[in-house]
């Protein structure tokens, strides 16, 4: 059932429920000629239309069509970030500041950092970063993630375990977008336990309920993995790791 309107016709405002109420004569319809003289107007058989069945009472743009918002492109979310494995970044400072500047990121993973507490971030990075450091209390090792003071970053030492692995939480304010960062390193000589140890990290995430997505960084040593849509891993410490990255549906840069 149409909606209510008026319209006006010779100057008089008639309800269209008096239009449909008469009886459509199909035989006069179809022979009815449209009046039309000289330097005047043309005038439309209102009647015979609305009880034709097929006019619509109130034509006219749809609110999906009028709205720009709708049209309007949407930007998709983009993090742009390094991954760097260092041995020693303490050596390579002016060189980090150089490439910055040249080709500035978001985000700045760095493993093999081999800084100790008398060396400070300054040194390493300009104010335009905030910099989450996890020194080694011996030789080697280390890790940080570095990221721009335009992003939120709060760090998550809940989901600390017996590995080098470090949690940050990075807030796109553009995007209103939360993310969840990971830099992991695992030194050559170690075994499957220190994988089970991401894998636990992972799993204390995963029961915290925070419901972000992971991007996980670093430097994990398993030369022995093709990375594609399929995995292929080709030793048994490999498979391990690519078992941990399937379970927990992982957005990896690796």
């Amino acid at each position: 059932m149409y909606p209510l309107h008026f319209y006006h016709v010779n100057s008089e405002r008639r309800h269209l429920c008096s239009l449909l109420s008469s009886r459509p004569r199909r035989r006069s319809y179809l022979i009815g000629k449209l009046n039309y003289y000289c330097n005047s107007f043309a005038c439309f058989q209102l009647k015979r239309h609305a009880t034709s069945g097929d006019i619509h009472p109130n034509p006219g743009p749809t609110l999906e069509h009028n709205s720009r918002q709708e049209t309007k492109p949407t930007r998709k979310p983009k993090l742009s970030y390094w991954s760097l494995d260092a041995r020693s970044v303490a050596n390579k400072g002016r060189e980090l500041i150089s490439l910055l500047s040249y080709k500035p990121c978001d985000l700045v993973a760095i493993t093999e950092t081999w800084l100790v507490q008398s060396i400070e971030s300054s040194e390493l990075f300009t104010r335009s970063f905030q910099v989450h450091r996890q020194d080694r209390t011996r030789h080697g090792g280390g890790i940080l993630l570095a990221c721009s003071v335009e992003l939120g970053c709060v760090r998550h030492l809940d989901f600390k375990t017996d590995c080098e692995i470090m949690w940050c939480e990075i807030n796109i304010p553009s995007f209103l977008l939360l993310l969840l960062v990971g830099v992991f390193y695992r030194p050559p000589p170690s075994d499957a336990v220190y994988l089970y140890e991401l894998q636990k990290s992972l799993t204390l995430i995963d029961r915290s309920g925070t419901n972000l997505p992971l991007l996980l960084l670093g430097d994990f040593n398993l030369p022995n993995i093709t990375w594609g849509e399929v995995l292929k891993c080709y030793d048994a410490l490999s498979a391990v790791f690519c078992d941990i990255v399937d379970d927990f549906s992982t957005v990896n840069g690796i």
